[in-house]
């Protein structure tokens, strides 16, 4: 298997997701709140449900964000402790 379809990788006995994909996905979620929020921004009709949706796409992208940062934040400390064998 090539490193793009391989779910994860080995690095000095550590497990490693990949990051492509990681990447990927955070990217196509808030390209989806980006577009979702310029439609209801501009072309939909101002009822409660479509504010509702809006405020639940913003907070959409919001915790995508936050989730992006913070597991990067976690798996890079992981390895650090694994690396210094604090397991």
């Amino acid at each position: 298997m090539d490193d793009q379809t391989q779910p994860q990788t080995v690095t000095n006995g550590i497990y490693k997701g990949s990051w492509k994909l990681r990447r990927r996905t955070i990217f196509c979620t808030l390209i989806f709140c980006a577009v979702e929020t310029l439609y209801f921004t501009i072309w939909a009709t101002d009822t409660a449900l479509h504010q509702q949706i809006a405020v639940s796409i913003i907070a959409l992208g919001g915790a995508t964000i936050g989730s992006y940062v913070f597991g990067a934040v976690w798996d890079d400390h992981s390895i650090r402790r694994f690396q210094q064998g604090d397991n």
